[in-house]
Parts: C-alpha cells; sequence; structure tokens
C-alpha cells in the first residue's frame, strides 16, 4: 500500500497525518498509531481535486485544505489555524495524492536542498571528514531522485525536453565528484572530495538544476587530494534525428535502471553527445548544406 506522510499543525493539535493511496487518512497519534478502521475517531477519508484535498473524518466535520505549491503544503480554507507540509524526506507529491508537482515546483525543491547543503559547507570552512561526504552524496542521490523523476515527467507531459535532460545533468555532476548514483556509492578508487571540491560539485548540481551544462573540465586542486578529476569535453552531435529520439527514450527515464535510461543511457548505440549545436558545416537547411 503507497503511503506518504504529512506534518500537520491543527488549532487544538499538532500530530502527523498519513495518507493511503487507497483513499483512507488517520494520525500517527505520537508514532503510535492504530491505523484506519471504522471506529478510529482521528481517521477517514480524502477526496483531492482543484485546488485542494478535502478530509473527511469519521468523527469531525469534514475539512477542505488548499494548496498553492502541487500539493507540498496545505491551508484549511475556513479561516482557521491548520495547516499539512510534506517534510523534503519524503520526496515529491506522489502523483495519486495531487497529481504530482509541477517541473517548476520540483526544481525549486531540488535547488533548496542543494543550496543548504552548501550553506552548511561554507559556513564549516574545514575539510569535512570522509565518511560524512559520503554520507552527504548518498543522502543526496535519494533525495534528489523523486525531484528529478518528477521534472522529467513533467517534462514527458508537457513536451519540453529542456526538462528531461535535468537527471542527466545532475549525473553528470556526481560523476565528475567521482559518485556512482547508480548503485549510490563511490567509483572504484575515488577518494572523498575535499571541501573545494565539494562546493564546485554542488555549484556543478545546482547548474543541473538549473538546466546548464558545465562544457570545461573540471578543476582539479591538486592530485591526490581528493579533488575533482578533469573530464575529456563530449563528442560532438553528429546529427539532430540522433539525438531527437535519444530525448523520446529519455523521457520515460529519470534516475533508473533500464537500458535508454538517463543513468546508463546507450545514445542511439553511440557515446553520449554533447548538448552544443551541429558544426555549422553540418548543419542542413531545406535540404540544402550550408557553406
Amino acid at each position: 500500500m503507497a503511503l506518504v506522510q504529512y506534518e500537520a499543525v491543527h488549532k487544538q493539535w499538532t500530530d502527523s497525518i498519513i495518507f493511503s493511496r487507497d483513499g483512507k487518512f488517520w494520525r500517527a497519534e505520537g508514532g503510535s498509531s492504530r491505523g484506519w478502521s471504522e471506529q478510529n475517531r482521528n481517521a477517514g477519508r480524502w477526496e483531492s481535486g482543484g485546488t485542494g484535498i478535502k478530509l473527511l473524518w469519521s468523527a469531525w466535520p469534514p475539512e477542505q485544505l488548499q494548496t498553492h505549491d502541487g500539493g507540498r503544503t496545505f491551508q484549511c480554507t475556513k479561516g482557521y489555524q491548520f495547516t499539512l507540509s510534506l517534510p523534503l524526506a519524503q520526496g515529491a507529491v506522489p502523483q495519486w495524492l495531487f497529481g504530482g508537482q509541477s517541473a517548476e515546483q520540483a526544481q525549486a525543491e531540488m535547488q533548496r536542498l542543494l543550496q543548504r547543503e552548501l550553506e552548511r559547507l561554507r559556513q564549516r570552512r574545514a575539510d569535512p571528514p570522509p565518511p560524512r561526504v559520503v554520507q552527504l552524496f548518498r543522502d543526496l542521490t535519494l533525495g534528489l531522485k523523486p525531484f528529478a523523476q518528477a521534472v522529467a515527467q513533467a517534462g514527458k507531459q508537457k513536451k519540453a525536453p529542456r526538462l528531461v535532460n535535468v537527471p542527466l545533468l545532475l549525473k553528470m555532476a556526481f560523476e565528475s565528484a567521482g559518485w556512482d548514483v547508480q548503485k549510490n556509492v563511490a567509483l572504484g578508487g575515488t577518494a572523498p572530495p575535499n571541501a573545494a571540491a565539494l562546493e564546485v560539485f554542488l555549484l556543478a548540481a545546482l547548474d543541473g538544476v538549473a538546466g546548464k551544462r558545465k562544457r570545461d573540465p573540471a578543476p582539479s586542486a591538486g592530485a591526490g587530494d581528493g579533488a575533482m578529476p578533469a573530464t575529456e569535453p563530449p563528442p560532438e552531435l553528429v546529427s539532430y534525428p540522433a539525438f531527437l529520439a535519444q530525448q523520446l527514450a529519455d523521457r520515460d527515464a529519470a534516475f533508473g535502471d533500464c537500458p535508454t535510461s538517463v543513468i546508463s543511457p546507450e545514445w542511439c548505440g553511440r557515446a553520449e553527445p554533447s548538448m552544443g549545436d551541429v558544426p555549422w558545416g553540418a548543419q542542413a537547411v531545406g535540404g540544402s548544406q550550408l557553406p
């Protein structure tokens, strides 16, 4: 059974509310939840639609809540205090609860997560210990995954190829720092980056979320100090049809394991192409070769 848990602040109580995909909900009651039953006064059924969600309590009057951020938070429409908020650890808003978040909302969540880690790093002003870096990469991989999936799904629905590439750009940022997002472990023989290299990674990841691709090789702070290795520039795109075909294939994948996913792209049997333009002499307009 699919479940999602929101933090709730009511004028009469503070608790968590658990929603299930089958249309039921119940209060967690401090971790000793009785779950859902007809006899549970702190449970009921939910309905979503329009711009909000309706809670049909078993023993209390119905309450209507409204959202302005795609279901991330809800506020009571009757004027008194009753709010719901989805913790970041819960990931993206599930499609079955409130249609999921838009691409813009999912991007904002990823930016907030990355920016928070960047601020923590800058406040520390020292190299974090390797175990802390490893845990950071694991947490970021798991935290970014549902939002990257939401962006890819929104891109598929709205036919916006630019958004579909966000998971790929994030993957590139992780790999440049020596992290395998598919297995969620460090790449073989890669030492955790120091503070300077970690900041470069976080900035590259923020660029990836914004849809920007870094073309220059990653800077190196010196051999053997855990810095990000320099990388070769990607090969040029040889034709638009192959690129567009891969874009269509990537619309169905985000941090996935399928053969055409953004984690292990096949790019039509070739090495991964760049996001740059086709070389000028190879461009054709109206069937004629440009000079």
